[in-house]
């Protein structure tokens, strides 16, 4: 039995990872791999962001497929071990998982490390193939000719010997993210890519392509670079679902079992919807649930700066659709677009993709909007627009504690003077006597209540909407719901007035307890743009 670096690799990697405090059974998706292996989709692309669990997919398949070690005991207890044999086509799984275990010569490629290990990008394709056949050499010595690149020595392997591959690539757009713009070598890379995975030679050696990135596949024109490849990503994850995170239900169980609040921890790490599911980032619940502390653990600069970057691309109306998110709205996006790339932006909705891709945003794929996922996300964005020219938009951040207390104290004196500079400073000229700017300078101003509040625009009431409704979270104590109402040349009388006549406290559902009634109103015709506020208290125990 050989075992090697790239070629058969040992199971080491998945043990630790069995071995750890904290573990999520994941391996379904081997059963999930089985479905495609030796036939004719056997080519898979999973995509998702940074410390989403790629690598641990990939060493689980590796210690699964690979003939360089015995995984049999590894795998004992865990989801793939469990058929019920009853059931026909469990049955056959049943006997698909005994028979492709260990039983693959198995090539893994880490693109990332790879790059790590030239000097120019050009030369890490050269090089991860001279280190794979290399170590085939090892095994197969009478296939390797002189001169034959690592699609070409595969084939005749597969030829003299009738065995196939199974091949994983880990961080497969390495090169597109670290060296964006070398169009050079990306090209090359993708030719690779090709004479791998595409035509009759790749369907002679190939059993299985799993290979995982942040990225899609590159798209030139609105056609795939390797259009043989299913694609599972953040906007499209269509079956792979469970396993692009954690889901809120495996959340919930690590929370029972680590005694941690899950109310706070959905907080903080909930908020990307996958066809209905919610799901977590891995990495964050875990150094939550390891460090006993809910916080970000997106704490990479690099991340601060590439954000900054994306979010001051100068398109039109990119700034406002970021401000609007920002205070809890969202925007429409097309997911189609977009290049697969980090340069060929051509208009907003690119960068707002590529955001997705990046996890920076979530995707609701029934609305076909874009969001700030959670609370860890909403804390990355804060860093990154720091040092700046969104000065307006920092200085509300700031001053949100600032105002949510005096809205609390009943200060309306103070509190229409906050709104009057947010949306002043910080929305469009173009939409500033729009009604819903307005709503989004309101729930702007209020962004620190975003942590204890549920913000809800425009709730439906039975008679009417309510323009801006906080109801606070579970285990929020001693604060009440607030009503806000708007109202543009009239004034905050009328505005107080319609949420008692309209009776919208009896319409939040499940709430009981104080009710502030929050009436705003702006003279759009004052050149000042003065704006004037009233509060009063209602009791719903009452």
């Amino acid at each position: 039995m050989y075992t090697g670096t790239y070629l058969n690799p040992s199971n080491v990697a998945f043990e630790k990872k069995l071995n750890n405090e904290i573990y999520v059974d994941k391996t379904d998706l081997i059963k999930f791999c089985n479905k495609h292996l030796g036939v004719g989709n056997c080519y898979l692309c999973s995509t998702r962001p940074r410390r989403f669990g790629k690598s641990m997919a990939i060493d689980m398949l590796t210690a699964y497929y690979s003939k360089g070690c015995d995984s049999k005991e590894l795998f004992k207890g865990l989801n793939v071990e469990k058929y019920d044999i009853d059931n026909k086509k469990e049955a056959i799984l049943s006997e698909k998982y005994i028979k492709n275990m260990n039983a693959y010569d198995v090539i893994r490629i880490d693109m990332q490390w790879a790059m790590t290990r030239v000097e120019y990008s050009m030369d890490a394709i050269k090089w991860i193939q001279n280190q794979v056949i290399d170590e085939l050499k090892m095994v197969y010595p009478d296939c390797i000719k002189e001169g034959n690149d690592l699609p070409a020595t595969l084939l005749e392997i597969s030829r003299v010997t009738s065995k196939q591959f199974v091949i994983l690539i880990d961080e497969w757009d390495a090169l597109f993210r670290l060296d964006k713009e070398n169009v050079k070598a990306q090209v090359k890379y993708i030719e690779f890519l090709r004479a791998m995975f595409k035509g009759q030679a790749a369907e002679e050696f190939v059993a299985l392509a799993y290979i995982t990135g942040i990225l899609p596949i590159k798209k030139y024109g609105t056609e795939s670079a390797l259009n043989n490849f299913r694609e599972f990503t953040m906007v499209q994850p269509k079956k792979m679902v469970e396993y692009i995170g954690f889901t809120e239900d495996e959340v919930k169980s690590l929370c029972d079992e680590h005694d941690m609040n899950f109310n706070e921890m959905k907080k903080w790490y909930d908020g990307y919807l996958l066809k209905d599911q919610h799901i977590y980032s891995p990495n964050s619940v875990c150094e939550a649930l390891q460090n006993e502390e809910m916080m970000n653990y997106w704490v990479s600069t690099d991340t601060y700066e590439s954000l900054k970057a994306y979010i001051s691309i100068n398109f039109e109306g990119l700034k406002d659709d970021i401000v609007d998110m920002l205070a809890g709205g969202r925007c429409k996006v097309n997911i189609y677009s977009f290049t697969n790339d980090l340069i060929s932006f051509v208009n907003k909705n690119d960068v707002l993709v590529c955001l997705i891709h990046l996890g920076y945003l979530a995707y609701d794929s029934d609305t076909k909007e874009a969001y700030i996922p959670n609370r860890e996300i909403r804390t990355v964005f804060e860093t990154a627009l720091d040092k700046t020219d969104w000065t307006p938009v920092i200085n509300a951040i700031k001053e949100s504690d600032k105002l949510l207390k005096n809205t609390l104290n009943k200060n309306a004196k103070e509190v229409a003077k906050a709104i009057e500079y947010v949306h002043a400073n910080a929305t469009s000229i173009n939409k500033y006597n729009d009604e819903n700017s307005l709503s989004c300078a309101i729930t702007l101003a209020y962004y620190s209540a975003m942590n204890d509040y549920h913000i809800i625009r425009e709730l439906p009431t039975g008679v009417g909407y309510a323009d801006v409704v906080f109801l606070p979270r579970p285990n929020t104590v001693d604060k009440p719901a607030i009503v806000v109402e708007l109202k543009c040349n009239k004034d905050a009388d009328t505005a107080i007035n319609q949420i008692k006549a309209r009776k919208y406290g009896e319409h939040l559902k499940g709430y009981t307890g104080k009710i502030l009634l929050v009436g705003l109103n702006y003279d759009k015709d004052d050149k000042n743009k003065t704006h004037t506020c009233m509060i009063e208290e209602l009791d719903k125990t009452e």
